[in-house]
């Protein structure tokens, strides 16, 4: 204990000092900070739209021309307008200095991915007016230009990453618990006997998938990869296809939270599919532009907003755990109020400041999602293990460790069906010989012995074999059933004999059983399960009078 408070201590201390030197170094040093913000100059203001004086962002359609005089440039920089363009020309003075290139997706030319202008600039242009000719796209979500700013080129990235260092913080988070959650429930799916729980497993794998396409949307929006990796209309396009497949998977994560199975659930999620997937091929082929995509994810986003009002007010009108109630009200609330102000940011073109309030939902509601799941899962494995110990007790004979006569009948109640059994379906009775000669004898615990040595020759001869039921049906009698051909059968039988008489235990030795073979294939016109029995049984019977004739032991004295 001593070790590791000496630990903690030592970790304190370490915390403490970097803290101090951070603070001290901000606090403390004498650095002119003006010459590193040089490198970012806002220029939302001032700019003539149209002849009409406006800051940014304001809406935009058609052609838009945009003049303003550019500040002192300290080094040659970069431009960059923040709109989605068709084309775009821009001129310093009387001059064109910049005319935008067409974007390509698999051969034909494509709106996708002209979400910003980035303009170089030389220091040379400082105190000149920089006049932008635009051709707005024609999209209700993407008409408006949002932001414009001189940096450095060097700086841009940075930028980038500063401005949405909130965001992507929180994202990250975001991502990495999406994984673990995918690979928590992928661990728990695939553990067999937890079969019970394994809707809230389908829950918690839901919950990883959409957080993880979540997180990667946001990440794209932030356009912090077009700006490290270029490729912008490739990321364009990935930022399209995982806002439609938000509220598929949003979709997917309800209804199994809520374990509902309903059709007309199934014909939504079916739909909504086949409706992203026509959209993707569409935009792929080049019939629609990409901006198809954005109507479709805004109808999606916007029908499963309905369904979480929905559901929400069918979970507080039910007869549920109440934290659990109280949970998915406060979550579905919270992340509905939450995405619905930065859709609204989105769709009214306030700058990247939506995708705080879009986090702020998602996480949320994933937290809160993951706390019911985490509690039903507790709840249904400790049911499970409890009903496994049930099962158990209920199904097991005690005393040999193999399955008792109610758990034979569970099984053979399926080959009650004619047309379900094979021709190779075996039944064997077994019934162990001299048991009361033993219990009289020896006493009861060399009955006992008898009987479990039984059981473990018959578990090792017959346990291998396809399909094998093997249970003590109750005192010395035993049945198998199993699915293998004659030559087999007869070579497990043959194995048994010769384990029980090798048999040594500490009261009984050379064990014997009289055995009763029955095969459907040599039965074909039974009609029930019990015909079959009746039969085994008849033949084990008989190698039960063999037995005693041929040894010339009394049966009555065992």
């Amino acid at each position: 204990m001593e070790q590791y408070k000496y630990r903690i201590g030592f970790l304190i201390i370490i915390i403490t000092t970097l803290l101090a030197v951070i603070l001290t170094a901000f606090l403390g040093s004498a650095d002119i900070s003006s010459a590193y913000n040089e490198q970012y100059i806002n220029i939302d203001k001032g700019w003539d739209i149209n002849g009409v004086k406006e800051d940014l962002p304001c809406a935009a359609r058609g052609y838009v021309v945009m003049e303003r005089t550019l500040p002192y440039l300290y080094r040659d920089q970069v431009l960059v307008v923040q709109c989605f363009y068709k084309t775009a020309d821009v001129y310093i003075g009387n001059q064109l200095v910049y005319s935008s290139n067409p974007n390509y997706f698999l051969g034909r030319e494509t709106n996708v991915g002209h979400n910003e202008l980035y303009i170089p600039l030389k220091k040379i242009y400082s105190g000149k007016t920089v006049k932008l000719v635009i051709d707005v796209q024609d999209s209700v979500y993407t008409r408006r230009i949002s932001d414009a700013f001189v940096f450095s080129s060097s700086g841009y990235i940075t930028h980038i990453i500063l401005k949405n260092l909130f965001s992507l913080t929180l994202v990250t988070t975001f991502f990495i618990s999406g994984i673990a959650e995918v690979g928590a429930a992928i661990y728990y799916i695939t553990q067999g006997k937890r079969v019970r729980a394994r809707y809230s497993f389908f829950t918690l794998l839901y919950t990883g998938v959409f957080s993880t396409v979540a997180s990667m949307w946001i990440v794209c929006e932030t356009m912090v990869m077009q700006a490290l990796y270029g490729h912008p209309t490739a990321f364009a396009i990935i930022n399209d296809v995982l806002f439609m497949f938000m509220p598929l998977t949003f979709l997917e994560l309800l209804r199994s939270l809520t374990n509902r199975h309903d059709k007309r659930e199934d014909a939504l999620v079916f739909i909504m599919g086949v409706v992203a997937v026509i959209s993707i091929i569409l935009c792929m082929l080049g019939v629609f532009d990409w901006n198809l995509t954005e109507y479709v994810g805004h109808f999606m986003v916007f029908t499963v907003f309905i369904h979480v009002i929905c559901i929400v007010i069918i979970t507080m009108r039910s007869d549920v755990d109440r934290t659990v109630k109280s949970a998915v009200a406060i979550g579905n609330t919270i992340f509905v109020v939450f995405s619905a102000i930065g859709l609204l940011g989105y769709m009214l073109g306030i700058s990247q400041n939506y995708l705080a309030f879009v986090i702020a939902g998602f996480m949320s509601y994933a937290l809160v999602q993951v706390f019911i799941i985490f509690q039903q899962i507790g709840i249904s494995i400790e049911e499970e293990e409890e009903f496994a110990t049930v099962t158990e007790y209920a199904y097991q004979d005690e005393l040999t460790g193999l399955n008792n006569r109610r758990y034979f009948y569970t099984k053979v109640e399926y080959y009650n069906d004619k047309e379900k059994r094979s021709p190779n379906l075996t039944l064997i009775n077994i019934d162990a010989n001299r048991l009361k000669y033993y219990n009289d004898t020896y006493g009861h615990d060399a009955g006992d012995e008898l009987l479990v040595g039984a059981a473990r020759c018959i578990q090792k001869a017959f346990g291998s074999c396809n399909e094998a039921t093997i249970c003590r049906m109750g005192g010395d009698e035993f049945a198998i059933l199993i699915t293998e051909d004659r030559e087999t059968v007869e070579s497990k039988v043959k194995e048994l004999r010769k384990l029980l008489s090798e048999y040594k235990g500490r009261k009984v030795s050379n064990l014997s059983v009289a055995l009763g073979v029955a095969q459907v294939g040599d039965h074909p016109d039974i009609s029930t399960f019990d015909e079959l029995y009746k039969i085994a049984d008849d033949h084990m019977y008989e190698d039960k009078q063999r037995y005693y004739k041929e040894s010339g032991i009394d049966r009555r004295r065992g």
